[in-house]
Parts: structure tokens; sequence; C-alpha cells
């Protein structure tokens, strides 16, 4: 797996205003994001757990929690 995490030139843009410039204005859109990027982060791991586990028990438990954040 990559090392690397593509964003939005818009959240880049925050997020440097917010460290940079201690702009704490767009807080809660950081936090938003990052939430979401992280729900989709997630989201790949568990699919690909599911249709790659070594045991029929570990695929089923991933597909359980892929189809739950799919729900979010």
């Amino acid at each position: 797996m990559g090392n690397n995490v593509q964003i939005s030139k818009s959240l880049f843009n925050a997020l440097y205003r917010y460290h940079v410039c201690n702009d704490t204005g767009d807080a809660v859109y950081i936090k938003a994001e990052l939430e979401e990027k992280m729900n989709r982060h997630i989201g790949r791991i568990m699919y690909g757990q599911a249709k790659t586990g070594t045991t029929e028990e570990i695929r089923n438990t991933a597909m359980m929690a892929y189809k739950s954040l799919q729900k979010r």
C-alpha cells in the first residue's frame, strides 16, 4: 500500500491556513473533509479484505464493516 494520500486543493489550502497562519475559521470544514477521507480509506481497506481475506470469517466480517461504512 502506498504512503501518499491525495486531497483537494481547497482542503490543502484550509490546512495550510490552519497550521501556518493559525486561522481556525475552517476547522469544521477541515474536520468534515478529513473524516470523509478517512471513511473512504477504511472502506477501501475493508473491501479489499472482504475480497481477499484468508478465511470466510475474515471476508464476512470485512464485508459487514464495509457495508456499515457505506450507510454513513
